[in-house]
């Protein structure tokens, strides 16, 4: 089950079956709410479906491994990876930078330089989102 989009998505089908020709692939693409929907239903019915879910939500990821649905991958190769980009389970591996920034009109009287300034008096009645 993945959350990449359909281009991604081919390009790592591809490359997987490149390195394990013999092995059928079935993809699941969806949004991460409706991935998450879907297997919810899978594990209430006893009969979760994907091998491998692929979604860039870590706070999901920390759900599925509270409630103990993932399984660890001990032999996983993590040469060169830092230790923040994975689980220290080894229960799932980041694979993207997600990234959010703060746009603002360089005209603005108050320009945030931190996302607590965001908080402060001065944004409090005008902040368009």
């Amino acid at each position: 089950y993945t959350s990449q989009p359909e281009a991604d998505a081919a390009k790592t089908v591809d490359a997987f079956k490149k390195a394990q020709p013999g092995i059928d692939v079935n993809i699941y693409r969806s949004g991460t709410s409706d991935i998450l929907t879907k297997m919810a239903a899978e594990f209430a019915a006893g009969s979760p479906q994907p091998d491998v879910l692929l979604i860039a939500d870590a706070v999901s990821m920390e759900l599925l491994k509270k409630d103990d649905r993932l399984l660890p991958y001990p032999e996983a190769k993590l040469e060169g990876i830092e230790a923040d980009a994975y689980d220290a389970g080894k229960t799932y591996f980041g694979s993207k930078l997600i990234t959010t920034g703060i746009v603002y009109n360089t005209a603005a009287a108050e320009k945030p330089e931190h996302w607590a300034d965001l908080v402060k008096p001065a944004y409090a009645d005008g902040l368009v989102m």
